[in-house]
């Protein structure tokens, strides 16, 4: 808890290097408390000031966005801890089932929607997704052909 709440302080140095170590630590630290002991990683990434990493890593990949995909190693690492930090609350995974963890989205009916907060880009562009459906769910092979 010490050493994580070290690391947290240093998430407000002035110092970019110093603030990308300290986001990729604390990603680290909270990816191993979540195999190890998931209530413990639940607790420390209540501590984050998650919202501000949050922003912190929005003004960062909106900055960079001219030279995408290629990433600063401080963008990176707060896309990470933003990431490790929702991934070890409990609210973040549906389920402890590996199988349903492995997926970063889980729409589950009716007007399930996912809302993202960005511009539009400009083509060319690609996506790509990867459709899970469940087997006791008869009305997904219909949807999945709509």
């Amino acid at each position: 808890d010490g050493a994580f709440a070290a690391w947290v302080g240093l998430l407000g140095a002035p110092d970019a290097r110093l603030k990308q170590h300290a986001a990729s630590e604390l990603a680290l630290m909270l990816d191993d408390w979540r195999t190890d002991d998931p209530v413990v990683a639940a607790r420390l990434a209540e501590t984050l000031p998650l919202k501000r990493v949050e922003a912190l890593a929005t003004a960062r990949l909106e900055r960079e966005s001219e030279d995408a995909p290629v990433r600063s190693r401080l963008s990176q690492a707060l896309v990470d801890l933003v990431a490790a930090a929702r991934a070890a609350k409990p609210a973040a995974a549906p389920s402890n089932d590996r199988e349903t963890r492995r997926f970063a989205l889980r729409l589950t009916g009716g007007d399930a929607h996912c809302v993202l907060n960005a511009r539009d880009a400009p083509p060319p562009w690609t996506a790509e997704f990867l459709v899970k459906r469940d087997d006791d769910d008869d009305d997904a092979e219909r949807r999945t052909h709509d």
